[in-house]
């Protein structure tokens, strides 16, 4: 994990962030998830968590990233319209 991570996992844990904070956020903003599941508090969803479905029994841990857009779509149609 990365100093930044350290630092902001550190700071996490002195507010207490819970899981399940993370988990009703994920939640509210549209992702699915099974039935017992954690997220740690240093996981990214990306923009469009929306898009995000995670099964049962998973554990996202700290340093997780989802790229759920990157713009990559656009060099593919690029690349074939020659």
């Amino acid at each position: 994990m990365s100093l930044f991570g350290k630092i902001r996992y550190k700071i996490y844990d002195l507010i207490n962030i819970d899981v399940s904070c993370r988990k009703e956020r994920f939640l509210s903003q549209g992702g699915i998830m099974g039935k017992n599941c954690e997220i740690f508090p240093d996981v990214e969803f990306g923009s469009e968590p929306y898009l995000i479905k995670i099964g049962n029994y998973v554990r996202i841990t700290n340093g997780v990233r989802f790229v759920t857009h990157d713009g990559g779509g656009v060099d593919i149609k690029k690349s074939w319209v020659r």
